[in-house]
């Protein structure tokens, strides 16, 4: 057998702790004087300190192997925490990258754009001037026939 360190003794956190409401009750009555319930404080605060209790080996071997559990859990959620902040990192960091891409690709097409509404305006400058003397013929030719 093995010994270990308790909080307190069969402590049980869904029980409601009878000592309390006890030791409440008792310093509320006006019969009690202040130095006996100073006495009885000093004597509850003792009872609540640790308290060394026999644990079994086979309690004490559980304990052990679930401590290590534990110890590997928080390992695991640690290698977890930073592979998620790894993952967000790279996705921002491809969210930019493809926002670069597209914004050189806009920026390309704009080019393009340009570059081909530039033309569609010599080409029609060009043809209007080719035109241009036969229009004027034929506006002579109009304004004599008007006459």
């Amino acid at each position: 057998m093995s010994f270990e360190q308790t909080s307190r003794e069969g402590e049980n956190g869904n029980e409601k702790d009878d000592s309390l409401v006890d030791v409440a009750e008792l310093l509320c009555l006006p019969s009690l004087s202040e130095e006996n319930k100073r006495k009885i404080l000093q004597v509850f605060e003792k009872l609540k300190q640790s308290k060394v209790v026999l644990v079994s080996i086979e309690e004490h071997d559980k304990k052990k192997e679930l401590e290590k559990k534990m110890e590997e859990i928080k390992e695991k959620e640690s290698d977890c925490n930073e592979w998620i902040k790894t993952l967000k990192q790279n996705s921002e960091k491809t969210k930019k990258e493809i926002n670069k891409m597209m914004d050189e690709m806009i920026a390309n097409v704009n080019k393009r754009r340009n570059i081909l509404i530039n033309r569609v305006d010599i080409i029609l400058s060009e043809k209007i001037q080719q035109r241009s003397p036969h229009i004027r013929f034929l506006q002579d030719s109009f304004q004599t026939f008007s006459n």
